[in-house]
């Protein structure tokens, strides 16, 4: 058996109070800032380095908006709920390593790959992110995909304290303050300032990975595999 492609998984806990698109996308910005090959799916669904890369790429992702758009889990799975449930409180993580890379390593056999060697490839690629910036948490609970495309950028600018009616026309402006209005915010006076900063290299490290709670792994075996 010959590997072609070998994708490598982790869960990074989302930080409390925090949309996971707004993460997503506040991602995307530094990895492009930092010259980072980025591709985005969704706003704050998904985001690529180097997704077209014949050697590797990382991924990050909601699985939770993954599973619900593809039903993805079986109705009669046990435990499906605190499944979903997790899903929810955590950003995806996958590495692919494709196999001119894993040629080149000479491991393109199973049994080449130990959990050390998987874990030295995870460190790699989070080793290439070098993130700066932060992301406000806790501001609001507003998910950016429930707002209407046209009215994101407006909402983000407004977030971070930029002034609207310079960056806006009046009409404009006004246009934009009536439909925050009618979801419940009032985009003309300045944002709340509780929201805590959190450095994004806080978040996309492997320090921050979890593993799903115990309830939700299967028997024995599957425990001892984790602890080794």
């Amino acid at each position: 058996m010959t590997l072609k492609r070998l994708d490598v998984g982790v869960n990074l806990a989302l930080p409390p109070d925090t949309p996971i698109s707004r993460v997503l996308v506040e991602l995307a910005h530094k990895m492009v800032d930092a010259g980072i090959d980025t591709s985005t799916y969704g706003y704050g669904e998904t985001v690529y380095r180097s997704q077209h890369s014949q050697s590797s790429s990382h991924k990050f992702y909601d699985k939770a908006k993954q599973l619900y758009d593809t039903r993805g889990l079986p109705s009669n799975l046990p435990n499906r709920d605190a499944i979903m449930e997790f899903a929810k409180t955590v950003i995806r993580s996958e590495i692919v390593l494709r196999y001119p890379k894993m040629k080149i390593l000479e491991m393109t056999k199973p049994r080449d790959w130990t959990l050390a060697k998987l874990k030295a490839e995870l460190v790699s690629a989070f080793d290439r992110l070098h993130l700066s910036g932060t992301v406000r948490a806790g501001l609001s609970a507003l998910d950016l995909r429930d707002v209407k495309h046209m009215y994101r950028t407006t909402y983000r600018c407004w977030e971070h304290g930029d002034d609207l009616q310079v960056l806006l026309e009046p009409k404009a402006y006004k246009r934009q303050v009536a439909y925050f209005e009618s979801i419940g915010f009032d985009i003309t006076t300045p944002p709340p300032v509780s929201g805590e900063e959190i450095p994004l290299g806080d978040i996309f490290t492997l320090s921050n990975a979890v593993e799903p709670p115990p309830e939700l792994w299967g028997d024995d075996d599957d425990a001892e595999a984790v602890e080794c």
